[in-house]
């Protein structure tokens, strides 16, 4: 089993995303949450305690033990990060740009080269804020 990627919540809970799909909570002990989504790549905790996923079929939330599909089409969503300055999701992509996403899951913009996102950050592999607010990308 490989482990694709972790995020911790807001309470210091460690959430961990396998190969095969799976996507485990820990607190002293882990435990699994079964979803229908396959090849889930991404994993985060929203301000809310809400499950957001990326996998190669897009971006799903996870409300109420529902998972709804986010992005229209089918996008390879490859790491996520929140915006602690609204809330707002940042669904990095790989080769299709960045998705900026609200708290209800509404697509605000897409960033891509076309809007001036470098060639390299076109796939996104983290995000942080700087100092003065705005996002800092990395591919």
């Amino acid at each position: 089993m490989k482990i694709r990627s972790l995020c911790k919540d807001r309470e210091g809970l460690l959430w961990v995303v396998c190969d095969k799909g799976a996507v485990y909570s820990a607190n002293v002990r882990f435990g699994i949450i079964s979803t229908p989504l396959g090849n889930i790549q991404a994993v985060q905790i929203d301000h809310r305690n809400r499950l957001w996923v990326g996998t190669e079929d897009g971006l799903f939330l996870n409300e109420n033990g529902v998972f709804r599909q986010l992005l229209p089409g089918k996008h390879n969503v490859i790491t996520l990060w929140e915006s602690p300055a609204d809330g707002s999701i940042w669904a990095g992509t790989f080769g299709e740009g960045v998705f900026v996403v609200d708290a209800s899951g509404k697509v605000l913009r897409r960033l891509t080269e076309r809007s001036g996102l470098s060639t390299a950050a076109s796939c996104l592999s983290t995000a942080t804020e700087k100092r003065s607010g705005s996002p800092h990308l990395a591919a």
